[in-house]
């Protein structure tokens, strides 16, 4: 989907032609970029399990002895809040947060910089 600015603060694209000068403009185009960090958010979720169940260092977080935990991963995602040393730069590789953190800022950084909007 390309969208593009033209000189009357209107956002147009090939389906629909939506003002920006009204409320209602910016209520829709706020909708648009939310569900776009939502999407990202359960994607980089979504790898982040996937990576912490079969890296080799972690491993065995939300599928031990063939039965689904998901208390383990959820442990493990918020335990950057519990304990200070999660946040050296040596375990940012398992920590949730930085993940959400430098997802979002490559995210921002694609779709400011590399693709007009």
């Amino acid at each position: 989907m390309n969208f593009s600015f033209n000189n009357k603060c209107v956002l147009t694209n090939n389906l629909k032609t939506l003002n920006l000068n009204t409320t209602n403009g910016q209520y829709y185009l706020f909708q648009y970029l939310l569900f776009q960090y939502i999407i990202l958010i359960i994607l980089i979720t979504l790898v982040f399990l996937l990576y912490i169940q079969f890296s080799p260092g972690m491993g065995q977080i939300w599928i031990r002895n063939g039965s689904f935990m998901p208390r383990g991963a959820f442990n493990l995602i918020i335990y950057p809040f519990k304990n200070i040393r999660m946040w050296k730069p040596n375990v940012w590789d398992i920590n949730y947060p930085m993940w959400i953190f430098v997802s979002v800022c490559i995210f921002k950084y694609y779709k400011y910089y590399l693709v007009t909007i």
